[in-house]
């Protein structure tokens, strides 16, 4: 019996080793995402910045058409005008042509506004694809980083089961089938200690029978309350 509960203690304490790579393996992909999240914001930025800088052409483009459009007209109400013996009528023609100078030169004012924006969105553009070719370039050296390290603690922990099978091996069917339940049902800790007259897993204060019973080592005991193997802190 002494011979399973060390077992059993030197497969806990494998698990344990397996438990922080596997902590650790798991913060990996996390860290890999913060990297995508990087660059998916730095792209929406570019896109953000590139539609902004279309935005400003099109309106340019706009404006230009309505001032192509209004000179079409001022020409030909010029045309009109020597033909027009009615001086009511001359005068109002004459208020439209004025007017569409005036329209014209606000929008040409317009245009020279949206030229201005339209710079800035391309240095802002240039800026923010410069800063999502960092964040690429970033992402790429670190995936591959990140990848090494996850096939690293994979096969640390493949070694480090490999360890355990053999001990697994020793045990009686049912022990191990009941450690086995354990460390998938009680956060990887199938094996506690008796510290200081309580469990070291749950805290559950340990009968005075029970503790001599752990002095023994004759059978194995279980915590009353969380049913981990019990075993005393000196057998290990």
């Amino acid at each position: 019996m002494q011979k399973n509960i060390i077992t059993l203690v030197k497969m806990q304490a494998i698990d344990d080793k397996i438990a922080v790579k596997m902590k650790l393996k798991e913060a990996l992909p996390a860290q890999l995402q913060h990297l995508k999240d990087n660059v998916s914001e730095a792209k929406m930025a570019v896109d953000e910045a590139d539609e902004q800088r279309k935005l400003a052409i099109l309106e340019q483009k706009n404006r230009e058409l309505l001032i192509s459009e209004n000179k079409e007209k001022s020409v030909k109400y010029e045309s009109q005008l020597s033909s027009i013996k009615n001086n009511k009528e001359y005068k109002a023609l004459n208020t439209e042509i004025a007017l569409i100078s005036v329209t014209n030169g606000n929008l040409e004012n317009e245009i020279i506004s949206f030229m201005e924006q339209e710079n800035q969105n391309k240095e802002i553009l240039a800026e923010r694809e410069k800063y999502m070719a960092e964040r690429v370039g970033e992402l790429k050296a670190q995936e591959d980083i990140l990848n090494k390290q996850i096939g690293e603690l994979d096969g640390e922990m493949d070694v480090l089961k490999a360890e355990r099978s053999i001990y697994a091996k020793s045990l009686p069917k049912n022990y191990f089938l009941k450690y086995k339940q354990l460390i998938i049902n009680r956060n990887r800790k199938a094996v506690a200690f008796d510290q200081g007259g309580a469990c070291s897993a749950c805290g559950f204060k340990i009968r005075p029978q029970i503790i001599i019973e752990l002095d023994k080592m004759n059978k194995l005991i279980f915590c009353e309350n969380c049913n981990r193997f019990l075993i005393k802190n000196t057998h290990y």
